[in-house]
């Protein structure tokens, strides 16, 4: 299990931690993992800025299942028919995702994860950091394009996945991750001052807000309830993906990553939290397993920071789905 806790505002990384610990890895920055649903928002982010979806569309997701071609065919946890773009993030539609990023197209896709920092080091400055695995644009195919837009056959660290997060809570900026906050000398002298810097603004404020809109749904009403705290507006996504044999290159039947990212307050962020369970033995999804678990680190947040509740302040605009489980 890993959890990362970053100030969007910043980038600054605030809190690392791995169970069990091992002192010859740093597992936030070497290990790869696919993301699974947590890359929704990424999609959707993208979608949403060039303009290719709008909140009034709809996606008709196949009653669960969808044969992309003769040899794929895409499964959504539970059936589902016609959803709205808010609806197909909450109840989180892989289906409905797929037929987003097919929209979207490759050159923009590919654009849009680079952007966000996938497939590149953060820079942390860590020797054995990953810069996670995304084939080359020109060797996308469309079952690579569908597929990758629910976090699936791509591999990113802990680290860039927080940090894309971040971006989306702090308005559309991605920011240089930072890990020594200043250095001073014997004399308590600041030497060194480790400034917040700005990558690349990768999508608008309005999208930003949207997103964060539609992600505050996925918490309220959608697979994410578990990570809910009473009186906060918390902003999040599920996300649950096999792992792959590395003997056979295919994917393991039995094992699972589970994961739930995510930022509050949804108002005015103030901490983005990235929880990974690597193969939970009791439950499956990142519902069930990480959003607990990201909901007890954010009331001890609250608590020692004494953060006051929020939820009255973003108040809800857009169309929710019912109640799920993930």
């Amino acid at each position: 299990a890993m959890v990362l806790v970053q100030d969007p505002n910043t980038g600054r990384i605030l809190a690392l931690a791995t169970y069990p610990e091992d002192l010859d890895r740093i597992e936030p920055v070497e290990w790869v993992y696919e993301p699974g649903s947590t890359y929704k928002a990424i999609t959707l982010a993208a979608a949403l800025e060039k303009k290719i979806v709008g909140l009034d569309d709809a996606f008709y997701c196949e009653n669960g299942a969808w044969a992309l071609n003769t040899r794929v065919t895409i499964h959504d946890h539970e059936p589902e028919k016609t959803l709205t773009l808010s609806g197909v993030i909450e109840r989180s539609s892989n289906i409905g995702a797929a037929k987003i990023g097919l929209k979207l197209g490759v050159e923009n896709f590919y654009l849009y994860t680079k952007a966000f920092g996938f497939g590149t080091r953060t820079g942390l400055g860590f020797p054995g950091e990953s810069p996670g695995i995304l084939r080359q644009a020109e060797r996308f195919r469309t079952v690579d394009l569908a597929v990758g837009s629910y976090g699936h056959g791509i591999a990113a660290t802990a680290l860039q996945v927080v940090n894309a997060y971040s971006a989306l809570a702090n308005g559309g900026e991605l920011l240089e991750t930072r890990l020594v906050d200043r250095i001073t000398n014997a004399d308590g002298k600041v030497v060194f001052a480790n400034e917040p810097a700005v990558v690349r603004r990768v999508i608008s404020r309005e999208t930003a807000a949207t997103v964060k809109e539609i992600l505050v749904g996925v918490v309220d009403v959608g697979t994410g309830k578990n990570a809910a705290v009473p009186g906060y507006a918390i902003a999040g996504k599920t996300g649950t993906s096999k792992k792959i044999d590395p003997r056979t290159g295919k994917y393991l039947t039995d094992k699972n990553v589970a994961s739930f990212c995510g930022f509050f307050p949804a108002d005015k962020p103030q901490y983005t939290i990235l929880v990974i369970l690597d193969n939970p033995k009791l439950f499956y999804y990142g519902g069930e397993t990480a959003a607990p678990a990201f909901q007890e680190i954010v009331k001890k947040i609250i608590t020692l920071k004494g953060i006051k509740p929020d939820k009255a302040l973003l108040g809800r605009k857009l169309a929710v789905a019912a109640p799920v489980t993930d």
